[in-house]
C-alpha cells in the first residue's frame, strides 16, 4: 500500500475539495431565479447567454468565448464548435507541448463539426462559465468535442432520458473505440451509466503474449526432461565403468597396471561428480520451469475469464439496448 507524507495528503485534500466546489457551482437546480426566462418558452426553443465581453481564456490570451446554448433544439455547427474544436484548453495538451493527451482527441480534431454543443434547458451557463467547466478535465473536453463532431443516436441511453449531463441530445463517437459511451455520460468520466458503454476488451496482444510463453516454456521442459532422462543413462554407465576399475584394481596386476587404472578410476570419478552436478542444476532448472507454467497457466485463465465477462457483459447491453428500443 502506497504510504503519503503529510505535505502530499494536505494536497490531495484540497484538490478533492477545489473539484467538489466546481462541481457546487457548475449546477444550477431547476427553479432557480436564472431559469424563470425559460419556463414560458415554447417547445423547442433555445436560449442563449448574452452576448460575452472579452474575457482571460484558460490559456492566458484574451479571448472572446462564445456565448453557450441551452434548450431542445438543434444548432448547426457555429462559433461555439469552432471553439471547442480549436482545443485551446490546456488540459487538452502534455505540458509545453501542442500534442493532445489522448488518441480520442486526436482522432476527433481530424472530424468535422456536425452541430454546436446545447446545453439542457435548465443549465443556463454562461460561456465562459461553460469554457472553465469543459477545461476542468479531460473527460470534459473529450465530452464536449465528442459533442460537436459525433453522431446522434435514438433511442437515447437511459441516463440521457434521465436527464444526466449537460448536453440535450445523446451522441456517440462510432469510429473511435476508446470512448464507448455517449458524450453526456462520458463528461465527468461517468462512463459506465451510459447503456451503449463497453468496457475495454481484455488485452488480446496480453494473451498472446503468455500462450507464446506457455508454448516455449512447455518446449523447454521436454527439452530438460530429455536431457535428464539421457544424463540419468550416462551416469549409470559412468557408474558402472568406476565399478569395473575398482575391480580391476583389486586384481593381481602390476604396479604400472594399477597406478594406470587408478588414474583412469581417478578421471571416471569427476567426470561422475561433474555429470551428478549438471543433473542437479537441470532437475532444480525443471522444477523452477514447472512453477513458471503453472503461474502462466493461472494467469491466462485469469484473462480467459475476463474476457468471458466483457462478452457477457457486451451480449447484456446489446439485448438491453434492443429491449430499450423495442418499447
Amino acid at each position: 500500500m502506497a504510504s503519503y507524507d503529510i505535505a502530499s495528503l494536505n494536497r490531495d485534500v484540497e484538490m478533492l475539495l477545489t473539484d467538489l466546489n466546481r462541481r457546487d457551482q457548475g449546477f444550477n437546480p431547476p427553479g432557480n431565479g436564472n431559469n424563470n426566462n425559460l419556463a414560458a418558452a415554447p417547445p423547442g426553443a433555445t436560449h442563449q447567454s448574452p452576448a460575452e465581453p472579452p474575457g482571460v481564456h484558460q490559456n492566458g490570451s484574451d479571448t472572446i468565448i462564445p456565448a453557450a446554448i441551452s434548450g431542445t433544439a438543434n444548432h448547426p455547427p457555429g462559433a461555439l464548435a469552432a471553439h471547442i474544436k480549436r482545443l485551446d484548453f490546456p488540459k487538452a495538451h502534455f505540458r509545453k507541448s501542442d500534442r493532445l493527451k489522448s488518441d480520442a482527441l486526436e482522432d476527433m480534431s481530424l472530424m468535422p463539426a456536425q452541430r454546436d454543443p446545447v446545453l439542457r434547458s435548465e443549465k443556463t451557463w454562461t460561456g465562459p462559465k461553460l469554457d472553465r467547466i469543459i477545461g476542468e478535465s479531460l473527460d470534459n473536453i473529450e465530452s464536449a468535442l465528442q459533442q460537436v463532431v459525433g453522431v446522434r443516436v435514438e433511442p437515447p441511453c437511459l441516463s440521457c432520458l434521465r436527464g444526466h449531463g449537460p448536453w440535450n441530445s445523446c451522441v456517440l463517437l462510432e469510429s473511435n473505440s476508446d470512448i464507448t459511451a455517449c458524450a453526456g455520460c462520458h463528461f465527468r468520466g461517468n462512463d459506465v451509466r451510459c447503456t451503449y458503454y463497453r468496457p475495454p476488451p481484455p488485452d488480446t496482444t496480453e494473451r498472446d503474449r503468455r500462450d507464446r510463453e506457455i508454448e516455449d516454456l512447455r518446449e523447454e521442459i521436454n527439452r530438460l526432461q530429455q536431457r535428464s532422462t539421457e544424463m540419468t543413462m550416462a551416469i549409470d554407465e559412468t557408474r558402472q565403468t568406476m565399478k569395473v576399475l575398482r575391480e580391476a584394481t583389486q586384481g593381481g596386476m602390476a604396479a604400472d597396471e594399477t597406478r594406470q587404472t587408478m588414474t583412469a578410476l581417478a578421471e571416471t570419478l569427476r567426470f561422475h561428480n561433474q555429470q551428478v552436478s549438471q543433473a542437479r542444476a537441470d532437475a532444480e532448472l525443471l522444477g523452477q520451469r514447472h512453477q513458471e507454467l503453472r503461474t502462466l497457466i493461472r494467469e491466462a485463465e485469469q484473462l480467459q475469464q475476463e474476457e468471458n465477462k466483457f462478452t457477457a457483459s457486451t451480449d447484456s447491453r446489446r439485448r438491453q439496448s434492443h429491449d430499450h428500443s423495442s418499447h
